[in-house]
């Protein structure tokens, strides 16, 4: 797990739309998609995110939002402090 896969997780998760997502990230959406199955793999399960697109976000998935959000941002921080 890396970075840029937490950072594109925050991004479909605050926007719960992988092309919403990709527009804030100056991406395609193919690129949002391969890291979020590559984060999938890496977690060996889907994204709890997932079936708060077809409804409302969920308490969960709004915390998990939240501190992926929150770990992106300090990851940051420190990569750019390096």
């Amino acid at each position: 797990m890396d970075e840029v896969k937490l950072k594109y997780f925050a991004s479909v998760a605050r926007h719960l739309s992988f092309t919403k997502a990709a527009e804030d990230l100056h991406v395609v959406q193919s690129t949002i998609s391969k890291q979020i199955s590559a984060l999938e793999k890496d977690l060996g399960r889907p994204a709890p995110v997932w079936p708060a697109m077809s409804t409302n976000i969920s308490s969960s998935t709004a915390r998990l939002t939240s501190v992926s959000a929150a770990f992106t941002s300090r990851l940051t921080s420190a990569c750019a402090s390096a």
